[in-house]
């Protein structure tokens, strides 16, 4: 199995997980996406809030940014983005 489809299957678990209620499990998968593929946003970007544990929230929130600092659903959250 490649790196990247390594990274889409703890995404895709990782959001099943969230969506079934196991927070613990899916901050695992999903903090394991973001070591596997430091250079994508999806696994903080979207899950954050659901995640419910503030440190761990941040921690997401700034390899998100790190990953991709002019996604726009970034900006809300009190992010000023990079310019295009």
């Amino acid at each position: 199995m490649s790196d990247e489809q390594y990274f889409e299957e703890l995404l895709r678990d990782g959001i099943t997980a969230l969506k079934g209620g196991d927070r613990y499990l899916a901050r695992r998968l999903l903090q394991r996406a973001t070591i596997v593929k430091a250079v994508d946003a999806r696994p903080g970007c979207g899950f954050r809030a659901r995640l419910m544990i503030l440190n761990e929230q941040r921690q997401l929130l700034e390899k998100a940014v790190a990953a991709d600092p002019r996604n726009p659903r970034l900006c809300w959250f009190g992010h000023r983005c990079a310019p295009s």
